[in-house]
C-alpha cells in the first residue's frame, strides 16, 4: 500500500468508542425551514440577505474608496509571492488583472530571492477556461510524496465548494492521460501511493441512504485505484449523516520517509474524532475531541489539542498545548 506505511501506534491511543447522537430541532422552531438548506425557501432568503448586504455596503459614501484600495493592492503584481517548495523549486499561485483566473508557476530558489524572479507557467487557468468553456477556479493541488512529480488539483466552476479532481504531471505540464479525472463533488482526497487515493465524496445513495451529512459534507470515505470507475471504490469508513460536519482523509509524512494516513471525523463543529488506517483497516485513536494533528517529524505525529489530555501518566493541558504520538514503521 503507502511506501514505508505506518503500521503501528501505541496501543494508548487506540480505541473504539462512538459519538453520541445529535439533538433533534424542537417541534416549534420557527427556523426549522433553514434546516433544509439548499431548498428554495432558504436560498430565497440567502439571496434577499446578500442583496440587502450589499447595498448597504454600496450606500455607504466610504464604499468606492475601500473597493478600490482593496482591488489595488490584491492586484499587485509587486505583492510577495506566497511560496510553497516542491520537489526543489518553488511554485506560486498568481493571480492579478492579466491572469484573473491564475496561474501556476515555479521559479527555483535562488531566483525566489531576487527582487524580480524569472516564473516559468506550469498551468494557466485563464487558457485553460477558455478553451474547455468552464470558469476554472483554482482549490488547491494535493502532491504525492516523496517524489513529488504527480498532483490532484481541485479545480472548482465558478468558485462552489465542489470541485473536479484531475491528475497532473508536473515534470511534463499536463494533465495525465488515462490519470484520476474524478467528477465535480463535495470532496476531499488523500493519495495512498501512484495508483490507489482515499477520497470522501458524494457517492450517492446505496442501501443506507445518503452519503452526505444534513450539512452537506461527505461522511464515507473509500480507497480508489488507478483506473476503476467510482463504482469499483472500496468503503473504509462511514461516519453518520448526523455528523455536524463530515469525515475527511488526511495524510502525513516527514523528511523521512514515513506516511501515515488518517481520517478526521467532525462529529461536531467543535469536537472531532480521529483514526488511523492501514492496509484498508480503520482504528480510533484516544485523542481529546478538540484535537487536531499538525504534522510529522521522525516517525512521530505532532497533535495540538485545546482540552486536557491524559494518556497513561503523561498529563498535556488544553488551551492550544501540544503533544507528540510515536508510531513505528
Amino acid at each position: 500500500m503507502m511506501k514505508r506505511m505506518m503500521s503501528l501506534v501505541s496501543a494508548a491511543l487506540l480505541t473504539g468508542a462512538g459519538a453520541p447522537p445529535s439533538a433533534p430541532a424542537p417541534a416549534d422552531d420557527p427556523f426549522v425551514w433553514l434546516e433544509d438548506w439548499t431548498g428554495p425557501r432558504a436560498m430565497q432568503w440567502v439571496e434577499a440577505e446578500n442583496k440587502a448586504t450589499l447595498a448597504a455596503f454600496q450606500n455607504d459614501p466610504r464604499y468606492a474608496g475601500y473597493y478600490k484600495d482593496a482591488l489595488a493592492i490584491a492586484s499587485a503584481k509587486d505583492r510577495i509571492a506566497m511560496p510553497v517548495l516542491i520537489h526543489g523549486r518553488v511554485y506560486n499561485f498568481w493571480r492579478d488583472a492579466d491572469h484573473p483566473q491564475g496561474i501556476w508557476r515555479y521559479t527555483s530558489p535562488a531566483d525566489y530571492a531576487t527582487d524580480a524572479p524569472h516564473w516559468t507557467t506550469v498551468l494557466d487557468l485563464d487558457a485553460l477556461s477558455k478553451a474547455e468553456g468552464k470558469k476554472w477556479v483554482w482549490k488547491g493541488a494535493n502532491i504525492l510524496d516523496p517524489e513529488e512529480r504527480l498532483a490532484l488539483l481541485n479545480l472548482s466552476d465558478g468558485g462552489e465548494d465542489a470541485v473536479t479532481l484531475r491528475e497532473f504531471d508536473l515534470e511534463t505540464g499536463q494533465f495525465v492521460k488515462g490519470g484520476f479525472d474524478i467528477p465535480k463533488s463535495k470532496q476531499n482526497e488523500g493519495w495512498l501511493d501512484k495508483d490507489s487515493i482515499l477520497i470522501a465524496r458524494d457517492w450517492g445513495a446505496d442501501q443506507h441512504g445518503g452519503t452526505m451529512t444534513k450539512s452537506g459534507y461527505p461522511f464515507v470515505v473509500k480507497i480508489l485505484q488507478r483506473g476503476e470507475p467510482l463504482s469499483a471504490a472500496k468503503e473504509v469508513y462511514r461516519g453518520e449523516p448526523s455528523d455536524q460536519v463530515g469525515t475527511f482523509p488526511m495524510i502525513l509524512s516527514d523528511g523521512s520517509g514515513n506516511r501515515a494516513a488518517f481520517l478526521y471525523r467532525g462529529v461536531t463543529f467543535f469536537g472531532n474524532e480521529t483514526y488511523l488506517v492501514t492496509d484498508g483497516a480503520v482504528k480510533k485513536l484516544s485523542l481529546p475531541t478538540k484535537s487536531q494533528l499538525q504534522g510529522m517529524v521522525e516517525g512521530q505525529v505532532l497533535i495540538q489539542t485545546s482540552e486536557e489530555w491524559k494518556s497513561g501518566a503523561e498529563r498535556i493541558a488544553g488551551r492550544g498545548a501540544a503533544g507528540r504520538a510515536a508510531i513505528g514503521c
